[in-house]
């Protein structure tokens, strides 16, 4: 067992500082598709964004956590003063899934049919949040080891997290987290990466799997 494999199972999450290169931050920038809202969640369909898995499985930090999971979603969030907004306190807790079993339903978002999984399914999940632009101390805030907890923890508990351009937040989906509006800079761009178990109940399918 690793440090940081004993610091997400305790806190819920660690930050990366130095996840992925200068240079692939920019090549990723440059490869961003042009968005109407806020976000856009099915770039693993774009070769492009499939690039940064080998780094996200190559990292002696994230190495010990990924076994056994595949990557099922990238989604991009971008900010802007014209495209601005915050998150309030919640958990991550659908994934993108086709097929139809016993999990709830909870919509249709950007083409793919998103399902409420499990408890026992989700604890499993990995989150991997990675900055392309930077993100300065009032960006996420995040209570740790919430993800423990059948019910959140009081948001006063919350601990700021700024993270590096080219670093990332690594968590548990269920880890109470926010995300507060754009206030300094200019731009800011995340590309959120969530592994999940690679096998899944009878009647279900993940829209990729890498």
């Amino acid at each position: 067992m690793t440090a940081h494999y004993s610091v997400i199972e305790r806190d819920g999450y660690f930050v990366s500082r130095a996840l992925i290169s200068e240079q692939s931050c920019s090549r990723l920038v440059k490869a961003l598709p042009t968005i109407e809202g806020a976000g856009f969640r099915d770039l693993l369909a774009k070769a492009e964004f499939r690039h940064p898995i080998a780094d996200i499985r190559g990292s002696s930090e994230t190495r010990p956590l990924l076994e056994g999971l595949v990557a099922v979603q990238c989604t991009l969030f971008h900010k802007t003063a014209s495209k601005n907004w915050s998150v309030k306190p919640h958990r991550d807790t659908v994934v993108p899934v086709a097929g139809d079993g016993d999990w709830d339903d909870t919509g249709i978002k950007d083409g793919m049919s998103t399902s409420r999984p499990p408890r026992s399914v989700l604890d499993q999940c990995l989150a991997v949040r990675i900055q392309l632009d930077g993100a300065p101390v009032e960006d996420i805030s995040v209570v740790a080891g919430s993800h423990l907890d059948a019910e959140p923890r009081l948001w006063k508990d919350a601990t700021p997290v700024p993270v590096p351009r080219g670093g990332a937040l690594i968590f548990r989906p269920a880890l109470v987290h926010a995300s507060s509006k754009l206030c300094e800079s200019e731009s800011r761009r995340v590309l959120h990466y969530l592994f999940a178990p690679a096998a899944l109940p009878a009647g279900y399918s993940w829209y990729h799997a890498i």
